[in-house]
């Protein structure tokens, strides 16, 4: 009985002492981001980059709509044959159209990537260090978190570490 208090006092003890060197903090990832110029460069790219193919599709979807309203026109003139050729010319068109879409959606997510992925790897190893030079032993994305305290926002530190005065919204 003795070994056995003992050895649950030790437990708890060893768990208090451990539970004391724990540290915490949490980062609003948006917020860094957001305050970064880098950040706003690359979503202007990006956004210009999606107008390029927005502009590209639109292009050939006229260019569908313009043939289509064409092939209603003349298809009571053309014998089969060659209402069968516009046709199928109409559905390559189409299909064009959506495999050019689906592309456009795949190049947008590589630019997005492009651009995006070294900005908020730059933001992780800035966390990294922050946590470091402040012995925070975890840090929590603010975006999930239910309720925290507010000094355990580390957010501005982080800017700080990346040489950005932060802006408050």
């Amino acid at each position: 009985m003795k070994l056995r208090m003992l050895l649950t006092f030790v437990l708890l003890s060893a768990m208090m002492i451990s539970a004391q060197n724990v540290k915490f903090g949490h980062v609003d990832s948006e917020y860094i981001f957001d305050q970064l110029p880098e950040g706003e460069t690359a979503d202007k790219n990006i956004e210009q980059f999606e107008l390029g193919l927005r502009a590209e599709v639109q292009k050939k979807y006229q260019e569908l709509q313009q043939k289509v309203e064409d092939y209603q026109n003349q298809a009571q003139t053309m014998v089969p044959a060659q209402r069968q050729s516009k046709e199928k010319e109409l559905q390559e068109l189409q299909r064009d159209i959506q495999n050019m879409q689906m592309d456009a959606e795949q190049q947008m997510q590589e630019k997005q990537l492009e651009y995006y992925e070294p900005i908020y790897k730059k933001i992780e190893d800035a966390i990294k260090s922050v946590a470091k030079k402040n012995n925070i032993t975890h840090v929590f994305r603010s975006e999930m978190l239910i309720e925290a305290p507010e000094n355990e926002d580390i957010s501005d530190l982080v800017l700080a570490e990346l040489g950005v005065k932060a802006e408050k919204e």
